[in-house]
């Protein structure tokens, strides 16, 4: 920890597991033909928008590892939102790219259709 003008800061160590993840599953939920910077833009955001930082000071900056599936999808369709407004993917048949809110829920289903869910099966000792 990080003492500042009698705050404790804790200092976090961002690593691939907030931003890659979702800019991977976004891109590839919406067929984007491009990675850019752009995209890794609107990660960062996501990802700030996110930091406990931003209402407490001294809280860490990275949220919880416990929320990290859900920052992943949050962050996956707005890089595929993204991607298609820089028209570096086409959008999801049937929708207008102009309608904010149809394409988000679009691309929230595509992002969801292509999450992994683990399922384990129930193992009986012998």
């Amino acid at each position: 920890p990080v003492h500042h003008d009698g705050v404790v800061h804790h200092v976090a160590q961002s690593n691939n597991v907030y931003v890659f993840p979702g800019v991977g599953l976004g891109v590839l939920a919406v067929g984007a033909r491009r990675v850019d910077d752009a995209l890794f833009t609107e990660a960062a955001r996501v990802v700030a928008e996110a930091s406990p930082a931003t209402t407490a000071p001294g809280a860490p900056l990275l949220p919880p590892i416990a929320e990290v599936r859900t920052l992943s999808r949050r962050l996956a369709v707005a890089v595929g939102v993204r991607a298609i407004e820089l028209g570096d993917a086409d959008p999801p048949a049937g929708v207008d790219p102009g309608d904010r809110r149809a394409l988000e829920e679009a691309v929230a289903r595509a992002v969801d259709a292509r999450v992994w869910e683990p399922v384990y099966p129930h193992l009986v000792a012998a």
